[in-house]
């Protein structure tokens, strides 16, 4: 696959990426760019109400999104705006331990395994397990042959992203929490 999806033939994978560093930028910007502690801890309480209701939406991609945002170093350096967040202070380690990168996000496709479609998975995952694959195992073996442990390792992999394609994941336009962002 030649990391295929980084080329200007995948523009959907490539718009998704753009989409989720905009939504991060997004979130540190709407904590950092208040002026007064009590308009970040305002923003950073929002954002984890969002981070909230994108959990239950099983909305994974832009929970990470979000959740990168908030947890950046440039948030985390901003002291002040983590002062007061504690009664909101479970929500956010509940989903942090969820979003942690340890083991390829292993939580958190333990936890996507377990739900029911439809679920908006984390790409992140798929794509570095692609990479993975195709690092680790040549294309062809030593005999000059085509590796087929390779392929039926790619082809598990992009069968997981077509399998939560399989049920379209609602929009929500009509839902009052979005609607009064």
């Amino acid at each position: 696959m030649n990391q295929s999806w980084t080329k200007d033939n995948s523009p959907n994978v490539g718009r998704l990426t753009r989409w989720f560093n905009t939504i991060s930028s997004l979130v540190k910007s709407t904590i950092l760019c208040v002026p007064s502690l009590k308009e970040q801890n305002k923003a950073l309480s929002k954002w984890i109400k969002v981070m909230v209701a994108l959990l239950e939406k099983k909305n994974f991609n832009s929970l990470l999104a979000v959740f990168l945002g908030v947890s950046s170093n440039v948030v985390s350096k901003a002291k002040s705006a983590w002062s007061s967040k504690s009664f909101l202070q479970t929500e956010y380690e509940s989903i942090s331990s969820l979003c942690t990168p340890e083991g390829t996000f292993k939580k958190l496709q333990n936890t996507i395994k377990e739900l029911e479609r439809p679920i908006i998975p984390y790409i992140g995952i798929y794509l570095q397990e692609l990479t993975f694959c195709e690092e680790k195992h040549p294309k062809k073996t030593e005999s000059g042959k085509l590796n087929c442990y390779r392929l039926q390792n790619l082809s598990s992999i992009v069968s997981k992203v077509l399998y939560y394609q399989e049920i379209k994941h609602p929009t929500e336009k009509d839902d009052p929490y979005i609607m009064n962002w």
